[in-house]
């Protein structure tokens, strides 16, 4: 079963690494940087680190192994004083959405225990692609069966709020199931959208074939747009783009945010 599931996660990277490797828009007149600039805005802030005001945790996304979301890890805490605030987790080795919210919050319970019977610490999360699809559903209302995860808030980077234009590829794996658009899972996630209660700030970059631009925030949510790296693989590398990192490190400081108040969608 492991070598299928392995097997079938090396083709599918295979596929969605074909897709999204080109953008030709401009940049997005609210969120207009330069990945070098942003690179030397980095560097500033790791020479000027500051505490963060509470725990950083990064939602992996599918199919990592945990490869990336531990250098996601690395990057954030190389990025203040408070390093042992940032950790993470991968769900490559969890079968369904209901035990990646259980990784997910018992994750944080065993770093920052609560006393409250219904709530997790306090966190803000980063969510890489499914990662932000598993962080809101550990938030959600479960009727008291479990405890819920308690969100500042969740940047989410290329998720599929509304389903990914790749989940129709035949899987096994009922976690890539759960992201076809007309499955329940992502029809729950529509129609709790509203009941949402922190704040939510959905990111992608363009040419994403993979989850899909339009896809990238719930419904009626605006999405920040960045364009994609020329030759660069769109979705497989948004969490590594450092306009991104710069966006996320400057909210979480307190500072004046990089964009401002998102554009539509182009046209691509």
């Amino acid at each position: 079963m492991q070598r299928s599931r392995t097997l079938i996660a090396t083709l599918l990277v295979a596929l969605f690494a074909c897709t999204g490797c080109i953008s030709l828009s401009g940049p997005d007149p609210a969120f207009d940087i330069s990945i070098k600039d942003a690179r030397a805005e980095l560097d500033t802030v790791r020479a000027d680190r500051l505490p963060l005001d509470r725990p950083l945790v990064i939602s992996g996304g599918y199919l990592d192994p945990g490869t990336a979301t531990h250098r996601v890890v690395q990057r954030f805490k190389a990025l203040t004083t408070t390093p042992k605030l940032v950790f993470g987790t991968p769900y490559f080795s969890v079968w369904t959405f209901d035990s990646a919210r259980r990784r997910l919050v018992e994750l944080v319970e065993s770093r920052f225990p609560s006393d409250d019977p219904e709530w997790t610490s306090e966190v803000d999360i980063v969510g890489i692609s499914m990662g932000g699809l598993v962080a809101r559903y550990a938030a959600m209302d479960n009727g008291g069966a479990h405890k819920r995860l308690r969100i500042r808030t969740l940047f989410t980077l290329g998720t599929p709020h509304r389903g990914a234009d790749l989940a129709w590829i035949p899987s096994i794996d009922p976690k890539a199931q759960d992201m076809h658009k007309d499955s329940a899972f992502i029809a729950l996630m529509e129609r709790t959208a509203g009941e949402i209660d922190y704040e939510l700030l959905p990111y992608v970059r363009l040419g994403d074939g993979v989850v899909g631009c339009e896809n990238c925030a719930p419904e009626g949510w605006p999405v920040r747009w960045i364009p994609n790296e020329v030759l660069g693989f769109s979705h497989l590398g948004v969490q590594n783009d450092p306009r991104l990192t710069l966006e996320i490190i400057r909210r979480l400081r307190g500072e004046d945010p990089v964009s401002g108040e998102p554009s539509p969608l182009p046209e691509e």
